[in-house]
């Protein structure tokens, strides 16, 4: 059995056409395959379109809300700084007339009127509203 060139040729190209055509079918099939998958992943992303689309612009909101929250927050620093230096040159001031004497001035003024009072209740007598009737048979208002 001798083959001749032409009849070798034949069956290898043959070969090649069957082989050539079972790649073209698995390629094709495999195409196939992934059209469907692109044309799902597709169909997803139109479903999820609207709903990261609300998502997105109620973070936009959350966003502007956030800004907003955060420049209160900064002028109320802004105010408890100018506040706490009010209060420091304020405890400054009271600490330097602490230190100035003015608590013993105080002190002073308030134990001189009392020893004052004192005094006069004495030279009155204890005749004040609280003092007891000395005057034997009467009723004093201590008595009551």
């Amino acid at each position: 059995m001798t083959f001749t060139l032409l009849e070798v040729v034949a069956t290898i190209a043959a070969t090649a056409l069957v082989a050539g055509a079972f790649a073209v079918v698995r390629l094709a099939r495999r195409l196939t395959l992934t059209a469907c998958e692109i044309e799902y992943t597709a169909r997803r992303i139109t479903a999820l379109t609207p709903a990261a689309q609300g998502l997105l612009e109620r973070c936009e909101t959350e966003l502007e809300e956030l800004r907003a929250l955060t420049r209160t927050a900064s002028q109320i620093v802004g105010d408890v700084q100018t506040v706490s230096g009010v209060a420091r040159v304020a405890t400054t001031e009271f600490a330097r007339v602490l230190e100035g004497g003015v608590v013993n001035r105080y002190g002073a003024i308030v134990a001189s009127a009392r020893a004052g009072l004192a005094a006069l209740r004495r030279m009155r007598g204890g005749n004040g509203p609280d003092a007891v009737n000395r005057n034997p048979g009467t009723l004093g208002l201590a008595d009551r």
